[in-house]
């Protein structure tokens, strides 16, 4: 077994999500308020009006929907693709349990 001696490669910092995707919840259900919200997150509300309101979102055209959808899964596969070029300690791929 090879140890070594320097991670091959700095990893991004992580940025917790439980609290942020709670608040948006929170807001997008109508059980907390616009101003309250972008206290706690430190950051204005117009960066994720995507997903303020769900209902909203169900009102549009399903040609409409499908297309949001289909940009979000492009994003997240660019994602996936990222994570998949990972190296697991001890070698194999990422996802290689």
């Amino acid at each position: 077994m090879v140890m070594r001696k320097k991670e091959a490669g700095e990893l991004p910092r992580e940025e917790p999500q439980w609290l942020k995707r709670n608040v948006l919840r929170a807001v997008s259900e109508g059980l907390f308020p616009h101003d309250e919200a972008e206290r706690l997150l430190g950051e204005p509300l117009e960066e994720h009006r995507q997903f303020l309101d769900r209902k909203a979102f169900m009102k549009l055209p399903v040609a409409e929907r499908r297309k949001i959808l289909e940009e979000q899964s492009k994003a997240l596969q660019k994602h996936y693709d990222e994570l998949s070029e990972l190296e697991m300690p001890g070698g194999g791929d990422f996802f290689d349990y």
